[in-house]
């Protein structure tokens, strides 16, 4: 069977939460947060992934799990793993 190589994951979604931009609090932003999102989805890295420039209303974490709500929240427009 064919399997794609790279997926763009638009506005990803954890727990039905917006992804935050930082893995856990305000530490290891952007990055670190795409990369693990790709491996939680089965892939092997981030390739490419851009930040949402409007605020997002709530967020979740992937490193502690913690909530954000309100304008200060920063999110992933979009992440494109790699298999």
């Amino acid at each position: 069977s064919y399997y794609y190589r790279s997926k763009k994951f638009a506005y990803p979604r954890f727990d039905h939460y917006r992804i935050a931009w930082c893995y856990a609090g305000h530490h290891q932003c952007g990055t670190h947060a795409a990369f693990s999102f790709c491996r939680r989805m089965g892939y092997l890295k981030a390739t490419h992934f851009v930040m949402d420039k409007q605020p997002v209303l709530a967020t979740k974490s992937l490193g502690d799990h913690e909530l954000c709500f309100g304008k200060r929240c920063r999110s992933f427009q979009s992440i494109t793993c790699y298999r």
